[in-house]
């Protein structure tokens, strides 16, 4: 299913171990200094110390949590393991907690909290073209070889991300689009130069938690792989090369509205420019192209140096350190991550993670039931596998809602989709899959507002009905037969008299769970009197109609959304994929996209949820479960949204458990 571009589709960011108490530990909600463009603001306020929760207070201490991970783990080196050249799951949850950043989000309600930070960063301000904010970093942490942690690790780190154009999560982390370079004023403040003041998304969780390498180990190799990025002026040559086809273009199309006059001598001057002109075209065409392709090449030749650097014996600074000795011992399949006992915050449970690899995931679960590991991590399978070990259930991101055809049909009304909405209980999946009450996730921490409430939201059925049908009469809307818990509206018409004409439900007849929803929505439609055709096709099918010819009444739709609720905004607007116009949640998105103040986007996001829940232009239902078993071990949490495989097992908050 067709998703947004700002959806992510692996892990990331949990696997950071924060400082204190770990992710587990929810500060309070962080009070972000107000933007400004043009004033000078007041200096950061040092955030409040989290304080260990009663549970993680009870906690006794074991030497080792054993983790099984199917496959193996590769030795690709930063650089290569946070872009698309290196990731694996596998390769993620043993090395990604190795680097520190300079903020990340608690587990399980992903708090924005500080690592390396000291305090929270100032507010953005103009400097020319530019937007500028500081962060201070601490100035009591040191690398595994004792040299200091300053804010010109940080500053390297991000721009040599930027000057090889890396992807994956270095893109995600400092990308070029917005960032243009970083700086170290002083060993404890980095600061961030912006081409355009960014949103949250950009700036809280996308910079601010960037992986941070050493610069005194790095800059040597890096400046051996730069030797081979492209010359200095092959970027602007190329502008120059795009600029030059836009003035030929531009006389052409002056030259076309002149041949359309011209007569005669006229004509054949004209026609003789235009072929010129062509061949000017051709000829910066191709030049650009050429140059084009040499650039590619460079930029690929000096990734690929990048890539395979030699990394032994590389500095790093984070909640876990690679024990050689013991990985050695394993025979292979097996690697063991210590505890760093300089990084700073509470001291795990464990002294040690080991990190069992098998070839499959039956020989996973084979060496749980045999006690031989504590947790499987996989992210492939949501299945329970059939093991008698109580498991963990927790929601995840993949997100399903019904969507409706907000330019035609008798769903324009949000009256009528209000009523559907009402009679919709998202309870009704939860054997299969987990309740879905509101357009983000629960566990979303202070994304989530427990005051926004779907239609009816909390009612009985019998409350859900009369209220309903409550929604349609106020709106003008009257049945032959209304409906009752005797049976079914009958003769259900609009306000000004028409029948409601029939409506066509899609979904992909593959996804046994999304055919059960859509069955379940044609049946509450049909309460109501709406008579609803259920299609089940395929999932291009529905792309098409959805998202291009817009030839649709209504269809079930999923999502696996990112951790930033940003993607409300990517789906509702006048060029958006619903065509959703009204004015609030517009204004409220621009709102939204205009702050890198964390409070208030939040409470945007608060205010754009209260505008879909009161106008309903798509109806949640429900997200994916993940059913994890486990043995030996507890957390400090019932459920995690995307699961232990989600946070990479959370080793820092896991706890010793009964078998």
């Amino acid at each position: 299913m067709r998703r947004p571009h700002a959806v992510r589709d692996r892990y990331r960011h949990a696997s950071n171990e924060p400082r204190r108490a770990h992710p587990a530990i929810a500060t309070p909600a962080l009070l972000l200094l107000l933007i400004s463009s043009c004033a000078v603001r007041s200096t950061p306020t040092p955030l409040p110390t989290p304080v260990l929760t009663s549970a993680a207070a009870r906690i006794t201490h074991r030497e080792e949590i054993r983790f099984a991970l199917i496959g193996g783990v590769t030795t690709a080196n930063v650089w290569s393991l946070f872009d698309r050249q290196g990731y694996t799951y596998n390769d993620y949850a043993v090395r990604a907690g190795y680097w520190p950043r300079l903020f990340s989000l608690s587990i399980p309600d992903e708090a924005f909290q500080p690592e390396t930070a000291s305090r929270l960063p100032s507010a953005f301000q103009r400097e020319g073209t530019f937007f500028y904010a500081t962060v201070p970093v601490r100035n009591d942490l040191h690398w595994s070889d004792r040299s200091a942690f300053t804010a010109q690790d940080v500053a390297f780190t991000a721009n040599t991300a930027l000057r090889f154009g890396l992807g994956f999560d270095w893109h995600d982390s400092y990308n070029p689009e917005w960032l243009d370079h970083e700086e170290a004023p002083d060993p404890t403040t980095v600061k961030f130069i912006f081409k355009r003041l960014p949103d949250v998304g950009t700036w809280q969780y996308g910079a601010l938690q960037g992986p941070i390498v050493q610069e005194a180990y790095w800059a040597d190799k890096v400046a051996v792989a730069a030797a081979l990025l492209p010359s200095a002026n092959a970027l602007p040559s190329m502008a120059s090369l795009h600029a030059e086809i836009s003035d030929v273009q531009a006389r052409m199309i002056a030259l076309y509205a002149q041949a359309v006059v011209a007569q005669a001598e006229d004509a054949r001057r004209v026609q003789a420019n235009l072929k010129r002109e062509q061949g000017n075209l051709d000829e910066a065409m191709n030049n650009l192209s050429k140059a084009q392709v040499r650039f590619d090449q460079e930029m690929q030749k000096a990734r690929a140096a990048l890539y395979a650097a030699d990394d032994s014996g590389e500095p790093r600074l984070g909640r876990w350190t690679a024990n050689a000795s013991a990985s050695a011992a394993g025979e292979g399949d097996l690697i063991v991550n210590e505890v760093n006992p300089d990084f700073p915050g509470e001291y795990p449970n464990f002294d040690r993670v080991a990190y069992h690899t098998f070839p499959t995931r039956a020989e996973a679960l084979t060496a749980l039931e045999k006690a031989q590991v504590d947790v499987v991590l996989d992210p492939t399978t949501a299945g329970e596998d059939g093991s008698s070990i109580p498991s963990m259930t927790s929601p995840d991101r993949d997100l399903h809602y019904v969507v409706f055809n907000l330019r035609h049909g008798p769903l324009q009304d949000a009256s009528l989709r209000r009523a559907l909405a009402c009679l919709i209980d998202q309870s009704a999946f939860a054997v299969q899959a987990a309740a879905l009450t509101s357009f983000i996730p629960a566990g979303e921490g202070s994304w989530t507002s427990s005051d926004v409430q779907l239609p009816c939201g909390g009612l009985d059925a019998s409350a859900r009905l009369a209220q309903a049908v409550q929604i349609l009469q106020t709106a003008g809307y009257t049945w032959r037969t209304a409906p009752s818990h005797e049976g079914t509206g009958q003769g259900l018409r609009s306000p000004d008299g028409q029948p409601i004409a029939g409506v066509r439900l899609m979904a992909d007849a593959s996804d046994e769970l999304r055919m059960t929803a859509a069955k379940y929505v044609q049946q509450q439609a049909g309460t109501l009197g709406i008579q609803m055709t259920l299609q089940g096709t395929t999932a291009d099918v529905i792309n098409y109609e959805v998202f291009s010819s817009g030839a649709y009444d209504a269809a079930v739709l999923g999502w696996k959304v990112g951790r930033y609720p940003g993607y409300l905004c990517e789906w509702f607007g006048p060029t958006k994929p619903f065509q959703y116009l009204p004015g609030t949640v517009t204004s409220l998105c621009g709102e939204l996209e205009a702050t890198s103040d964390l409070e208030t986007a939040q409470g945007k996001v608060h205010e754009i949820e209260s505008a879909l829940a009161q106008d309903v232009p798509m109806i949640p239902l429900y997200s994916g479960v993940i059913r994890e078993p486990y043995r030996n071990v507890a957390y400090p949490f019932a459920s995690v949204l995307d699961g232990l495989r989600g946070v990479y097992g959370a080793p820092g908050l896991a706890m010793p458990g009964s078998p």
